[in-house]
């Protein structure tokens, strides 16, 4: 393995280290842009739609059946109640999840506002939360929202209203509705997120260099789970003071088919998944940039260096080194997708399930 390093303590001024380390970031980004990325967005898409999976999924999410009505009676109709709401939406279509004064594009927070506004009886401030505030770019299969409304809401003119609201055809999805305790917050009310990133073959890259690839990045990723740890080095804009240690539960990656691929696009590409009772911004796609990098054998810093070869020692030490100078540039967004999200007892059964997406 080759690991570009460059020590401090022998090389001065510091700027020295800083053209090393950014030549690296560059060539790690250049390679990663450079793949075809086409059909993971067209997969992406469709499981956005609710037409396929995601892949490697068993199953697209779709819409449950809505909670019985007919046993309600007009109080009970008018109580405030909080509503718990998982949407889909296709990151492209948006500046991001988090409203926004001046975006060149909708956000997903303000196409939402306008689609409940329209149902809202307005006896209180209309105010959402959410799992989770994704990039531009980025989608979400079952991204969680909540807010206080009357428990007469009608389901059908809710989901109709966010379809009218999305800024593209099935840019924007209700994926299932429901009454959740009074006091549930979709933000501090989830205990764990789960994240999956699609990374598609390098050009020129056959189905044997890529599951070799993703057999690499496995192998790199799996120690990063089950101890909180100090990600302060793989996140981007964080805000003085805030909290950088996560608990990542689950770390994987492997090969997987994609249903339809546009003409001369590869059928497969490798998917990262992530679990974690939280993440700073753009840490999961440093994360899979910096993870690219180390598997093909390109690295920076004393922690790589001291690693000994070992590059699965490396990533951790790059990780964790509280330095963002010395971690790849973000990778793309249109590869990230916000699965899902859920509280602690429905986190064995989404463990579960990872475990037997990877098996075989």
């Amino acid at each position: 393995m080759r690991f570009l390093h460059v020590s401090a303590s022998l090389y001065a001024p510091q700027m020295r280290l800083q053209m090393v380390a950014e030549d690296w970031r560059s060539e790690a980004s250049a390679s990663i842009a450079a793949r075809d990325w086409r059909s993971v967005e067209t997969a992406i898409a469709a499981a956005v739609r609710g037409d396929t999976a995601l892949p490697g999924d068993g199953a697209p999410l779709l819409p449950s059946p809505w909670p019985a009505r007919g046993d309600l009676d007009a109080r009970e109709l008018d109580a405030r109640v909080t509503w718990r709401l998982e949407v889909a939406y296709l990151g492209q279509a948006f500046s991001g999840y988090a409203w926004q004064p001046a975006a060149s594009r909708p956000t997903v927070e303000g196409c939402l506002q306008n689609a409940l506004a329209a149902l809202h009886d307005g006896r209180s401030e209309l105010r959402l939360s959410c799992a989770g505030r994704t990039d531009a770019g980025v989608s979400a299969l079952a991204q969680r929202v909540s807010f206080h409304a009357s428990a007469g809401l009608c389901e059908e003119a809710l989901a109709e209203s966010l379809a009218r609201a999305s800024p593209a055809p099935a840019a924007l999805r209700l994926v299932q509705a429901r009454i959740a305790e009074q006091r549930y917050h979709a933000t501090y009310s989830t205990a764990w997120r789960r994240y999956a990133y699609l990374l598609p073959p390098a050009p020129g890259q056959s189905r044997e260099a890529a599951a070799q690839e993703a057999a690499t990045i496995d192998a790199l990723l799996r120690p990063l789970a089950g101890a909180p740890r100090d990600y302060a080095a793989l996140g981007r804009s964080v805000p003085a003071g805030k909290n950088t240690t996560t608990l990542l539960r689950l770390c994987r990656c492997r090969l997987v088919e994609l249903p339809a691929a546009p003409g001369g696009s590869a059928p497969f590409a490798a998917r990262l998944d992530l679990v974690g009772d939280r993440f700073l911004r753009r840490q999961v796609r440093t994360l899979v940039a910096t993870a690219v990098a180390v598997a093909a054998g390109v690295a920076a810093g004393d922690g790589a260096a001291a690693a000994g070869g070992d590059e699965a020692a490396a990533l951790l030490a790059l990780c964790t080194g509280g330095r963002q100078e010395l971690t790849a540039h973000p990778a793309p967004a249109e590869g990230l997708v916000f699965v899902c999200a859920g509280g602690e007892d429905e986190l064995e059964h989404e463990w579960r399930l990872a475990g037997e997406e990877l098996v075989g």
